[in-house]
C-alpha cells in the first residue's frame, strides 16, 4: 500500500499535522497503535493554552494558537471546550523587583507580537482581585494579563481536528503499531514502513515518501528504529496536576456564565485554573530523580501503556501546594482535592519541542513536545510548510529542530538537564544566566580546550556542547550571573575591550561550526545557495549568506575559503577537486548541514558533493589588536607568511607558532581591530592556548567583549540577521553582481539598523531583543536584536530593524524594562574598522579617485552597519547584480536572434525598482509634460519625476526647471499649476524667488522691504527702526541672496513635450531624440496643444511592462480586435534610426469605421503630402513616454512608475488649432471626445492584460522568454537602453537599423 505521507502517533500532535498535510492536498494516514485517539499523554493534559511566552517566536506560536484554536471552536458543533474569555495573569510577588523588571518587558515585547485586539497589560492588585476574586492580593506587586486565552480540552480538541483531517481526504488507522522502519536507498517511495494491525491480527507494509514521527512517548522508539536514537535526547517524567473540590463562589460564578482567569503563581511555582466548580492546581515542584523515568529511555513506556497514570506522590508537592494555599488562593484551605492525575510527558532538555527536518531526508520529527495542547496547531502549520516548501516560514532553529542536539546531549546531560528545566520552569529568565546542571557530562565540558579556559579564569557560558568564555576573572572572585542590570562581570568586559583595542588580545572562539564542502560540484553548491562570490583563488575568503530561494530569508551566515591546493592540516593535502572551508554558527550547525545537503538534493548534485561536518576537529583562536601582528611574527617559524598574508586571505602553507604545527593563519577578526585567526587541530588548541596566553603583553578576552567591539564596527551575529528577507537584513555588500535573488511579491517591511541608547545607570549593558523602538507619537516603528555597550563609544549599542512604513526620523526612545529611553539611529557605527588594507603596495596616489585617501576610502566603506570584518575592499562596492553586465550576460544582451527578454525580477523586485529609479529617471531625460502647459510668460507648472518634486517656470518666453525646494528651510514652493507669476512665493516664511530663479526677498531679514516682484501682504511690515537692532542679522557670515537661489535643474523641449533630468549627463537632448527631428519634420509638434487628459492610478503593472506592451504590435489581434480594422498587423514597418527610442508605422491605414478612420478628419497641416497622411507613426522615447501619430490628432501617454508593482498613466489627445477652423467648434468637439473615447478604449484594454501579465510575473520560474523577430525586435531595444541605463553606460546612444526607412522622405 502507498501513500504520500504517514503520520504516526494519535495524539494531538499527529492529528493535528494529519489535518494540515491533508488541507494542504498531500495524500495522508495517520497510524495510531492504540483503539483510539490521544492516548499517551494527549488525554490527561491540563490543556492550558495562553498568549504569553519569554520568547518572540514562541510567543507568535502563541499568538497563532489562539486564532487557530477559536476558528476550530467556532467551527465545531458543541465547540472544543475552549475557555479563553476570562485570559490569564502572571502574578508578581510584592517587592520583587527581578519578576517586576521581566514582566515589564515581557508587556513590552508583547506590543511587537500580540494580535493587536487582544494586547497584553500590566495589572494592579486591584485590578486583580476584581477579576479573580479568590486571589489574595495582599502579596502582589502586579500581574501581567493576557485575554482571549486560558484552557481547551484536548480530547474534544483532538478528535475535532481528526474529523477535520478525514474531511479534508487523510486515512486514521487505528490499531496499527508500527514495529519497523526501513530506508528504501534509490526507490520511488523512500521508507517501507512495517506494521501489526488489531494486536497482530494482521502484519501490513505501507510505502511512503515522508514520514513524520509524532509518536509521543513512544518517539524515541521510532527514531531508534532508524538508527538516529542518539540524536533524540529526552526522558518520559511525571507531571502532577490536583483537581479541588468545588468552591461555592465558582458555582455561582459558573452558573451565572463567568469564569476565573487562569493564574500562573510564579512565586509558588504552579498553575490554578478552573474545572468545573473547582481549581485545578499544577505544580512545577523540584523534581526528584525518581520522577525520571530511565527505564523508558529509547524505547518509551511499556505496550501496555495507554491510559495509565502514575501512582500519586503528593509528599513531594507539599511545599507547593501550601503556597498555594496559604499565599495565593485562601479558599483552597476550605475544600479538600477531589482527584490528582500523575501523568507521563516527554521533555527534552531546553523543555522545547522537536519540530522539522532530520538527518534522514523525508522522516520528519513532531514529538516531545512539552506544551502538545498550545504548540501543536501552529507547529503543524509551520512544519507542513517546511515539508512542501523546504523552507521555514518563521526562523525556529533554536527552539524547535530536531537537529539542534548532537553527540554531546548525553544520557547523563540529558537527565540533569531535564530535570533542572522542569524545576525551574518557574523561575525568572536572567539573559546572562547559564545554568549549570548537566554541563560536567557533556563532551565540550571536558575538552582540554575547556579545561584550559576554566584554569585561566574564564566565566563560560554553555550552548550545543561547546564551553565559550565571557570574561575571565581573578581568582576568588564571586560572580552572580542572576541579573537583569548592574552585572558584575561589566567592567571585566569593559577593560577586556579597551586591552584588545589598545595592544593585543587572545580569545578561544568556539562559538563557530566548521565545515569541508568538496567534490566536483562544491562550488556549484555554494553559487546555487549562497549570495557572495564564490573564491576562486585558493587561500581567499568571502563572507556569505545562505537564502531560502522563495521567501528570500536569510538562512545561514558562513564564511567560504578556498583551501582548493593547500592544507589546513600539515598532514591531510586535499587532492583535486575543489575544497571550501565553510564557518558559521556552532548553535545552527545541525541545521546548516543539513539545509546545504537539501539544497545539493534539489539541485541533484548530491551525489557529486560531500559536506563533512568539522566542528569537534578544528578550533579556532583568535588574536587581535594593533599589536596582533607583531606578537605573532614574534612566536612563528615563517614571519613572512605573516608579514606578506594579506586581509581575507588564509596561508595556504601550515606554520608553527608557538612550538605547536599544523597551525593555518587567517587574516581576519569578528572584533573588528587588527587581527588573526588561528585554525588548528582541536587536540593541539589547548597547547597553543596557554602558550599564546603567557606572552607577556597578551590580555585574554571573551565573548562580551567582543560583542562590544563587533557591534561598534556594526558587525552582524546570526541572531542579528533575524531570518529577515535578503532587502530587510543589510547584507547588500555580500550579493555578488551575478546573483539573481528569488522574486518577491511584497516590498521590504523593514531594514535593518544600528542604534544608540541612553540607558539609566547599571542598565548599559542590559538591553533584550525585541525592545520596542517609539517614536514620538508612540508608535512602534522598530525593535532590537542584540545589544553591548560599546566601550570605545562610551554608549549602549543594539542592532535591530525599523518598519519601512513608519516614520522614524525624529524624538526616538527605546521601551526597555518599562523605562523610555532616548535612542539615535546611526548612519554609521561609531567606530571604525582597523586592519582591513591590502599588505601589498599601494600604487595609487594618495587621493584617490573617491576624493580621499585609499586608507580613509576603505574605512568609510566598511563602516556601514550592512559590512562586516570579511568585506573585500578590493571588490566593487555596487551591492546590486542589476547593476553590472554579467547579470543580462546570458539574457538580453546577446544578438536579437539569441536573447530572451526580462525574467520575473525585472518587473517585481523592489530592490530592482529602486536601482531603476536612481540609475533611469534620474540620469535620462524623463518627458515630464506639455509645452503648452507653461506656454505663457508668468506659468508655473509642478511636476515629480519618481517622487521628487519639481516645477517648470516660463520666464519671459523662456522654460526653466527648478528643484521644487525652498533655500531657506526646506518648504515645498508650489503644489498647483499657476498663472501669471512673477515671483514663486514661499508658504512658510515667504521667501520669494523670481522665475529666473532668483532669491529676490526674504522678508524681516534685511533692510529691503521686499525684493523684485516681491509683494507682502498686508499690514506686513519690516522691523521698526529702534528694534531694528535687536534682529541685526549681520552676525550671519556673508549672506547673498544671490547665493540662495533656486536649485536649477535641466530641461529642453522637442515636439511640444518637457524634458528634464535631474543628474547632468553629456548626452543632449538632441543626442537622446536622435533624428527623430528629422523623421517627423512634417508635424506640426511644437503647435499642438491639450485638448484632452486624463490621468490613470493605480495601475497594477511594472512601468515596463506599460511600455514595452506599446512597443509591440503582437498582441494586436487578441486584445484589439477593433484597432486591427484600421491598423492592420501586416501594415505595420519599424522605423528605427539612431537615437534613444523606438518606432514603427503602419501604412496605409484602413478605413474600418472607427473614430480614428484616416477619412474622419482632415490631416494635420504639413503633411497632407506626405505618406504620413494615410498613416500612423509609433514612437517610444526612452523611458516613459510614447506617441501615436494618426493623420488628424496624437495620442501620447506618459507613464510615471510608482513602485515595483505599480504605475500611473498620464494620457492626451493633442490637435492642431486648425481642427476647430476647418471643421467648426461643434463638430471639432465632438471629434476630438471620439479620438479620445477610442484611445480610452483601446488603453483600457492594455491595462488589463498588463495587470495580467504582472499577476503572471509572481510566478517564480518565469526567468525570461524570446522574442519574436517580425514583432518584438523593438522590445529588445528597449530592454537593452535600460540595461545600458543599469550598468552606468548612460552615453550609449542607439544605432540605426541595418534596414532603416525613414519613412516620411516620400512627398
Amino acid at each position: 500500500m502507498s501513500t504520500s505521507t504517514l503520520v504516526i502517533g494519535g495524539g494531538v500532535a499527529g492529528v493535528s499535522i494529519t489535518r494540515e498535510l491533508a488541507k494542504k492536498g498531500v495524500n495522508v494516514r495517520l497510524l495510531e497503535r492504540a483503539n483510539q485517539l490521544c492516548s499517551g499523554a494527549t488525554w490527561h493534559a491540563a490543556g492550558l493554552v495562553t498568549r504569553f511566552a519569554g520568547s518572540p517566536k514562541l510567543k507568535k506560536l502563541h499568538v497563532r494558537s489562539l486564532q487557530l484554536l477559536q476558528q476550530v471552536h467556532d467551527r465545531t458543533e458543541g465547540g472544543i471546550g475552549l475557555h479563553a474569555t476570562a485570559g490569564s495573569i502572571r502574578l508578581v510577588k510584592l517587592g520583587d523587583k527581578d519578576r517586576t523588571l521581566e514582566a515589564k518587558h515581557h508587556n513590552e515585547m508583547a506590543k511587537l507580537y500580540d494580535d493587536p485586539m487582544f494586547p497584553t497589560t500590566l495589572v494592579t492588585p486591584t485590578e486583580i482581585a476584581a477579576l479573580h476574586p479568590l486571589v489574595n492580593t495582599e502579596n502582589l506587586e502586579l500581574g501581567l494579563r493576557t485575554i482571549q486565552d486560558g484552557d481547551v480540552d484536548p480530547t474534544l480538541l483532538t478528535n475535532a481536528l481528526a474529523a477535520e483531517a478525514k474531511k479534508a481526504g487523510a486515512t486514521i488507522s487505528l490499531n496499527t503499531k508500527v514495529i519497523n522502519i526501513q530506508v528504501n536507498q534509490g526507490s520511488e517511495k523512500k521508507f517501507q514502513v512495517f506494521a501489526q494491525v488489531e494486536n497482530g491480527a494482521e502484519n501490513i507494509i505501507l510505502e511512503a515518501d515522508n514520514v513524520v514521527n509524532a509518536c509521543g512517548l513512544w518517539s524515541q522508539r521510532i527514531s531508534a528504529m532508524l538508527g538516529i536514537e542518539q540524536s533524540h535526547p529526552a526522558f518520559v517524567i511525571e507531571h502532577h496536576y490536583a483537581v479541588t473540590e468545588p468552591i461555592p463562589l465558582l458555582t455561582e460564578m459558573r452558573a451565572r456564565g463567568e469564569r476565573v482567569p487562569v493564574l500562573r503563581d510564579l512565586a509558588g511555582s504552579c498553575y490554578l485554573r478552573q474545572e468545573q466548580d473547582g481549581i485545578l492546581v499544577g505544580p512545577y515542584e523540584a523534581l526528584p530523580l525518581s520522577a525520571i523515568h530511565d527505564e523508558w529511555q529509547r524505547s518509551g513506556p511499556p505496550e501496555t501503556w495507554a491510559w495509565e497514570l502514575f501512582p500519586d506522590a503528593l509528599d513531594r508537592l507539599d511545599q507547593v501546594l501550601m503556597h498555594a494555599m496559604d499565599e495565593t488562593m485562601p479558599a483552597l484551605q476550605e475544600v479538600g482535592f477531589a482527584s490528582v492525575v500523575n501523568g507521563p510527558t516527554i521533555w527534552a532538555p531546553d523543555s522545547l519541542p522537536r519540530c522539522g527536518r532530520t538527518q534522514i531526508p523525508g522522516y520528519y520529527d513532531f514529538n516531545t513536545l512539552t506544551y502538545g495542547i498550545a504548540h501543536s496547531l501552529p507547529l503543524a502549520e509551520y512544519l507542513s510548510g517546511l515539508m512542501l516548501s523546504g523552507e521555514q516560514s518563521i526562523d525556529l532553529t533554536n527552539e524547535c529542530d530536531p537537529l539542534r542536539f548532537g553527540p554531546w546531549a548525553t544520557d547523563a546531560f540529558t537527565k540533569a538537564k531535564v530535570q533542572e528545566t522542569y524545576s525551574m520552569n518557574n523561575a525568572p529568565s536572567y539573559a546572562y544566566e547559564n545554568r549549570k546542571a548537566g554541563r560536567e557530562f557533556a563532551h565540550g565540558k571536558n575538552t582540554a580546550l575547556a579545561q584550559v579556559l576554566k584554569t585561566k579564569g574564564a566565566l563560560t557560558s554553555f550552548s550545543q556542547g561547546v564551553e565559550t568564555a565571557l570574561v575571565y576573572l581573578d581568582k576568588n572572585t564571586e560572580m552572580n550571573e542572576a541579573k537583569f542590570y548592574q552585572h558584575d562581570w561589566a567592567k571585566i568586559a569593559i577593560k577586556e575591550a579597551e586591552a584588545v583595542r589598545s595592544g593585543v588580545g587572545l580569545a578561544a572562539a568556539t562559538g563557530f561550526s566548521k565545515f569541508l564542502i568538496t567534490g566536483p560540484r562544491a562550488r556549484d553548491l555554494l553559487l546555487a545557495t549562497t549570495t557572495n562570490v564564490v573564491p576562486k583563488t585558493a587561500g581567499a575568503c568571502r563572507l556569505t549568506y545562505a537564502i531560502a530561494p522563495k521567501s528570500g530569508s536569510v538562512v545561514a551566515e558562513f564564511t567560504v575559503s578556498n583551501l582548493t591546493g593547500g592544507a589546513l592540516f600539515s598532514h591531510q593535502i586535499f587532492d583535486k577537486d575543489p575544497i571550501f572551508y565553510v564557518v558559521g554558527a556552532r548553535d545552527y550547525a545541525g541545521h546548516d548541514a543539513e539545509w546545504l545537503r537539501s539544497r545539493a538534493r534539489a539541485l541533484a548534485i548530491c551525489d557529486q558533493v560531500s559536506i563533512i561536518d568539522k566542528s569537534e576537529d578544528i578550533d579556532i583562536l583568535l588574536l587581535a589588536g594593533p599589536q596582533a601582528e607583531a606578537t605573532l611574527m614574534s612566536v612563528v617559524d615563517k614571519p613572512n607568511i605573516i608579514s606578506e598574508l594579506n586581509f581575507l586571505k588564509f596561508s595556504l602553507t601550515p606554520i608553527t607558532v608557538a612550538g605547536i604545527s599544523g597551525v593555518t593563519v587567517a587574516r581576519v577578526s569578528f572584533t573588528g581591530e587588527a587581527g588573526f585567526e588561528l585554525h588548528l587541530p582541536a587536540s593541539h588548541s589547548a597547547h597553543l592556548f596557554e602558550a599564546l596566553s603567557k606572552l607577556p603583553s597578551v590580555q585574554l578576552f571573551g565573548s562580551h567583549a567582543t560583542n562590544s567591539l563587533r557591534l561598534e564596527k556594526g558587525f552582524k551575529v546570526k541572531g542579528d540577521l533575524d531570518y529577515a528577507r535578503f532587502d530587510e537584513a543589510g547584507i547588500n555588500p555580500f550579493i555578488r553582481k551575478s546573483w539573481i535573488p528569488p522574486t518577491i511579491m511584497s516590498e521590504p517591511t523593514k531594514k535593518a539598523a544600528l542604534f544608540q541608547i541612553s540607558m539609566p545607570n547599571g542598565f548599559e549593558w542590559s538591553v533584550p531583543s525585541d525592545c520596542p523602538v517609539l517614536n514620538a507619537h508612540n508608535e512602534i516603528i522598530g525593535y532590537t536584536t542584540t545589544s553591548a555597550y560599546g566601550t570605545e563609544a562610551q554608549a549602549t549599542l543594539a542592532a535591530g530593524y525599523l518598519y519601512t512604513q513608519k516614520n522614524w526620523q525624529h524624538d526616538l526612545r527605546l521601551e526597555c524594562f518599562g523605562e523610555m529611553c532616548n535612542l539615535k539611529v546611526l548612519d554609521l557605527p561609531p567606530a571604525p574598522v582597523r586592519g582591513v588594507l591590502s599588505k601589498k603596495k599601494i600604487q595609487t596616489p594618495a587621493v584617490s579617485l573617491a576624493g580621499m585617501s585609499p586608507t580613509r576610502r576603505i574605512s568609510q566603506s566598511v563602516r556601514s552597519f550592512s559590512t562586516s570584518i570579511h568585506f573585500d575592499p578590493t571588490l566593487p562596492q555596487e551591492s546590486s547584480p542589476w547593476l553590472h553586465e554579467d547579470y543580462f550576460r546570458d539574457t538580453i544582451r546577446p544578438v536579437f536572434e539569441e536573447a530572451s527578454c526580462f525574467g520575473a525580477p525585472m518587473y517585481t523586485s523592489p530592490e530592482i525598482f529602486k536601482d531603476e529609479r536612481n540609475e533611469i529617471f534620474r540620469k535620462e531625460w524623463v518627458c515630464v509634460g506639455h509645452v503648452s502647459d507653461v506656454a505663457k510668460p508668468g506659468d508655473v507648472l509642478p511636476f515629480e519625476i519618481c517622487g521628487h518634486p519639481l516645477f517648470a517656470a516660463n520666464h519671459k518666453g523662456t522654460i526653466k526647471a527648478y528643484h521644487n525646494v525652498c533655500r531657506h528651510r526646506g518648504a515645498r514652493l508650489v503644489d498647483r499649476k499657476q498663472s501669471g507669476r512673477a515671483v514663486v512665493t514661499c508658504p512658510y516664511h515667504r521667501w520669494g524667488y523670481a522665475l529666473d530663479g532668483r532669491l529676490v526677498g526674504t522678508p524681516c531679514w534685511d533692510d529691503e522691504v521686499g525684493g523684485e516682484g516681491f509683494e507682502t501682504k498686508k499690514g506686513d511690515k519690516q522691523l521698526p527702526p529702534n528694534i531694528r537692532a535687536k534682529f541685526d542679522m549681520s552676525n550671519i557670515l556673508k549672506f547673498d541672496k544671490k547665493d540662495y537661489g533656486l536649485f536649477d535643474c535641466e530641461l529642453d523641449t522637442w515636439g511640444g513635450m518637457l524634458f528634464a533630468r535631474l543628474t547632468p549627463g553629456n548626452v543632449s537632448l538632441a543626442d537622446h531624440i536622435g533624428d527623430l527631428d528629422i523623421q517627423f519634420r512634417h508635424y506640426p509638434l511644437d503647435e499642438t496643444y491639450v485638448a484632452r487628459r486624463s490621468t490613470l492610478d493605480n495601475i497594477q503593472a511594472n512601468w515596463k511592462i506599460l511600455l514595452e506592451n506599446f512597443s509591440e504590435y503582437y498582441h494586436l489581434p487578441a486584445v484589439h480586435p477593433e484597432l486591427c480594422t484600421v491598423s492592420g498587423v501586416a501594415e505595420h514597418y519599424r522605423t528605427q534610426g539612431s537615437g534613444k527610442y523606438l518606432g514603427f508605422a503602419t501604412a496605409p491605414l484602413s478605413n474600418g469605421g472607427t473614430f480614428v478612420d484616416p477619412d474622419v478628419a482632415p490631416p494635420l497641416p504639413g503633411i497632407e503630402n506626405t505618406r504620413n497622411a494615410l498613416a500612423a507613426r509609433h514612437i517610444l522615447i526612452y523611458p516613459n513616454v510614447f506617441m501615436s501619430f494618426y493623420p488628424h490628432h496624437i495620442m501620447r501617454c506618459i507613464v510615471e512608475p510608482i513602485d515595483a508593482n505599480t504605475s500611473r498613466e498620464h494620457f492626451h489627445v493633442l490637435a492642431h488649432p486648425t481642427l476647430h477652423e476647418r471643421l467648426g467648434h461643434e463638430k471639432a468637439e465632438e471629434l476630438l471626445d471620439n479620438f479620445f473615447a477610442f484611445h480610452t478604449k483601446v488603453n483600457s484594454e492594455d491595462m488589463g492584460i498588463c495587470e495580467a501579465v504582472q499577476r503572471g510575473m509572481h510566478a517564480q520560474p518565469y526567468l525570461g522568454g524570446r522574442l519574436s523577430f517580425r514583432f518584438e525586435e523593438t522590445i529588445h531595444r528597449y530592454q537593452n537602453m535600460v540595461v545600458d541605463s543599469l550598468v552606468n553606460k548612460h552615453n550609449n546612444v542607439p544605432p540605426a537599423d541595418t534596414d532603416f526607412n525613414a519613412f516620411d522622405d516620400l512627398s
